[in-house]
């Protein structure tokens, strides 16, 4: 496979090179040629700057190419696979995307949804990457709490599936070692976002008033506790509670480090 940049392509209609000095397409060997019936992917086409683009319609109907500083051209038997994340119907509206080159892509069209639609995939993406991270990181994390899951599941994911796997490594990195990831490992972005829902739920919901001001008795401790470091006399003064008061309701809500 390889992989094609939509900045890496000239204007002059030079659709591909090899060379990784002219800085167009990333390969792992110094100059690499396109063997038959091999996948090139095209990342981000929506992105590719109009001038850029004449050339690619005769690479996509006739199969051609040419390397940088030839002079004729070369058949390719390629299948081609292009991704974006905007839509090019708008882009050839505004201009920004040629007609021709659009439907010379458009043959098999796969919509892919965002994230936040398929939740039932986080959790396998989210140990893949918790896989991935402690392998590179080298730190032992052996899992994710239920409760810390649950928050993956719900987050709205406005990055996709690069933003799950950036939180992920920086739950990797921020957990301490042989300890499963918890809520406070997440980003403030994550986290304000899961005590907006929670406190959107605790007003709408049907709950009675006593169940709602232990919500918040609940969710105030484990915010003290988490700004505290932990430190349960430090948390008690701040909460105006004895300290034996308050492990009688860390007690009561479950709370401790090491689910939190």
């Amino acid at each position: 496979m390889v992989l094609l940049e939509a900045p890496g392509v000239e204007a002059d209609g030079d659709i591909v090179s090899y060379d990784i000095g002219a800085g167009e397409i990333e390969v792992d060997q110094p100059r690499q040629t396109l063997a038959e019936k091999e996948d090139v992917v095209g990342e981000q086409v929506g992105v590719d700057d109009p001038l850029r683009q004449p050339g690619r319609p005769i690479f996509l109907q006739e199969g051609e190419i040419k390397r940088v500083g030839a002079t004729k051209t070369e058949k390719v038997n390629v299948r081609v696979v292009c991704a974006t994340n905007v839509s090019l119907l708008d882009k050839v509206r505004s201009g920004d995307f040629r007609l021709d080159l659009y439907y010379r892509l458009n043959v098999i069209r796969i919509e892919v949804p965002p994230l936040k639609k398929r939740q039932g995939d986080i959790p396998l993406l989210a140990i893949h990457f918790l896989d991935k991270y402690t392998k590179r990181i080298g730190k032992e994390v052996p899992g994710i709490t239920d409760e810390s899951m649950k928050i993956l599941e719900q987050y709205d994911w406005p990055g996709n599936v690069r933003q799950l796997e950036n939180e992920i490594e920086r739950a990797v990195t921020l957990a301490e070692p042989a300890s499963f990831i918890k809520p406070g490992d997440f980003s403030d972005e994550v986290r304000r976002f899961m005590e907006n829902i929670r406190t959107i739920n605790m007003l709408s919901g049907k709950k009675s008033l006593k169940d709602a001001i232990e919500e918040l008795e609940r969710k105030m401790i484990q915010d003290c506790m988490e700004a505290c470091g932990w430190n349960q006399t430090q948390a008690a003064k701040e909460l105006g509670l004895s300290r034996q008061g308050l492990i009688k309701k860390l007690s009561r809500y479950n709370l401790n480090r090491e689910e939190v």
